[in-house]
């Protein structure tokens, strides 16, 4: 399982990004824990290692 967080504040770039990742998943059987948080503060805020 890879782990990425996506930090983008435009809601159609974050869900094409989020397409993309689902798309080479389903290509390639990579499994991902995806975060997405909408700017800089909310990552720091939210974050929280594993």
């Amino acid at each position: 399982m890879i782990r990425i967080g996506i930090v983008e504040d435009d809601e159609s770039n974050r869900d094409a990004l989020l397409n993309h990742l689902a798309r080479y998943d389903a290509e390639h059987g990579v499994q991902f824990d995806i975060r997405t948080f909408t700017d800089g503060r909310e990552l720091i805020e939210g974050y929280r290692p594993q």
